[in-house]
């Protein structure tokens, strides 16, 4: 094997795919439930599946957690919280020279990207999510030559060249289990729905994988009868609470990159005398990369023996950008546009958002998506629900210049804010970003090196060579079949160099 250089391997793409997945179920609700008048709107969360290769396949299976938002029998507001499964499989594209039983890397995010719900009973009802997988499986491709009949090691030369080779790794952390209690405001209070959004505010990569700080923004939808007693008030309770856990991954280096993407895993509420206890469980996702720079072997020639080179050209998958982030999301609309009534009073805000677009402007990688937001408003007394797609772009810092041929990138939306004024609906947002895009550099590398029949001697000591305008040091050596050292002079400046 001639020069495997750092890492003897490149990194290459064995698949790439997002496509379409549905997650259907039928469901009852338990018998303390008030009747389904009206849904209002469905939330999804869907945790990060488990995967293993099988053949050549990669298998996943995961979960959907749903949180059902309703109008009750009696007008009120309620909430079920429900699951699901999901599972799919993809094939792997890959030669025969690259082995996928060892040193794979796995990436994947599921998005949602719609529910559509229908109920057959008071208590019973049917969901049909739509998810979009995002699948990238990265693979080793060894960059060595190998070496066809016999040859004195001492008249091979080989010329080298670099490129950068990705290395990645991803984990998903145990279960991080915290509790908080919220004092109720009234002993008539009861709690609508739990909602929470995992906000990682500090990633640090270390030898055994990603520490990571940041608080679990909690909110509870709650209703309280007004002062009539015709009817309840809804109101919401806010709070931060802060978390700090670790994903461990081997040989994570201080100088990987990472991003970190917190999902909420469990939820109860429980109300008491002493207030509302929320016991929360979060898992955090994480992937850390960085470039290395790997050698591989551009050519191949004997001074003793005719030598054939067999190339192949490949494609190395290299890092482009990968973190975390965050923005503020504004909008003003209509309220016609909206679907929302002038006089309506806005009671909750719901959202979530899918990137479906990267591409690089301006030096920077800006990816492009929607936020699907789901608007809670009453109306005459009655409850209602409208849908609201709103355009979202974020750019990333980086210093890269490559394309990107495959990305992915995640969000969370949190203290949506919307109100309605002049005839305007507006909303106001924070975005958390979790996301990463790759590029692909093209790599004429040999594979194979044939040596034949020995050359005949030299019939001189010395050469003249008048060398064309396209020469250089390693193509004239090549030619007359000597070491680079044995010429004297400069092809590319000199009229005329020295042969021995």
């Amino acid at each position: 094997m001639i020069n495997n250089g750092e890492n003897g391997y490149l990194t290459v793409k064995a698949c790439e795919k997002s496509f379409g997945v549905e997650a259907a179920g039928d469901y009852t609700l338990p018998d303390y439930q008030s009747d389904i008048r009206r849904i209002l709107c469905v939330s999804q969360t869907v945790l990060p599946p488990a995967k293993y290769i099988s053949g050549d396949s990669v298998e996943f299976n995961g979960t959907v957690d749903y949180q059902v938002l309703y109008v009750g029998g009696d007008g009120g507001m309620y909430s079920a919280p429900l699951s699901g499964e999901y599972s799919f499989s993809v094939p792997l594209e890959r030669g025969a020279d690259i082995d996928v039983t060892n040193g794979v890397t796995v990436l994947c995010h599921v998005c949602a990207e719609g529910v559509s719900t229908r109920v057959s009973a008071p208590r019973r009802l049917s969901i049909k999510s739509r998810l979009r997988p995002n699948v990238r499986v990265f693979a080793k491709m060894p960059v060595g030559v190998r070496m066809i009949s016999e040859v004195d090691p001492v008249s091979v030369y080989t010329r080298t060249g670099k490129c950068k080779s990705l290395m990645c790794d991803s984990a998903v952390s145990d279960v991080i289990s915290l509790s908080y209690t919220a004092p109720l405001s009234s002993e008539d209070m009861r709690v609508v729905s739990a909602d929470a959004r995992v906000c990682v505010t500090n990633t640090e990569c270390s030898g055994s994988g990603v520490s990571c700080r940041g608080k679990v923004l909690l909110k509870l939808l709650c209703a309280a009868p007004d002062e009539n007693g015709e009817g309840e008030v809804i109101s919401t309770v806010n709070a931060d609470v802060p978390f700090d856990g670790d994903v461990d991954m081997d040989e994570c280096s201080s100088d990987r990159y990472c991003r970190v993407r917190g999902v909420l895993s469990e939820m109860s509420v429980n109300v008491s005398e002493s207030g509302v206890q929320c016991d929360i469980g979060v898992i955090l996702e994480a992937m850390a990369a960085r470039n290395s720079e790997v050698e591989y072997t551009e050519d191949v020639y004997s001074t003793e023996r005719e030598c054939v080179c067999e190339m192949r050209q490949t494609a190395p998958v290299s890092l482009l950008s990968c973190g975390n982030a965050n923005l503020t999301l504004s909008e003003r609309i209509p309220l016609e546009k909206a679907g929302v009534p002038e006089n309506a009073q806005i009671v909750d805000a719901l959202g979530s958002v899918c990137f479906d677009g990267c591409t690089l402007t301006d030096g920077r990688y800006a990816y492009s998506g929607t936020a699907s937001l789901v608007l809670i408003y009453r109306n005459d007394g009655e409850l209602y629900s409208t849908d609201i797609n709103i355009p979202v772009r974020y750019e990333a810092q980086t210093s890269a210049d490559g394309v990107p041929t495959c990305f992915d990138g995640c969000a969370e939306l949190t203290d949506i804010r919307a109100r309605a004024e002049k005839g305007e609906l507006s909303v106001d947002a924070e975005l958390l970003i979790s996301a990463d895009c790759m590029g692909e550099t093209t790599v004429n590398a040999v594979e194979k090196a044939s040596f034949g029949d020995a050359f005949a001697p030299r019939e001189c000591e010395l050469t003249v060579c008048y060398p064309s305008s396209g020469d250089t040091l390693w193509s004239v050596a090549k030619r007359y079949r000597v070491a680079p050292a044995d010429v004297m002079g400069d092809p590319e400046n000199d009229r005329y160099v020295m042969i021995e």
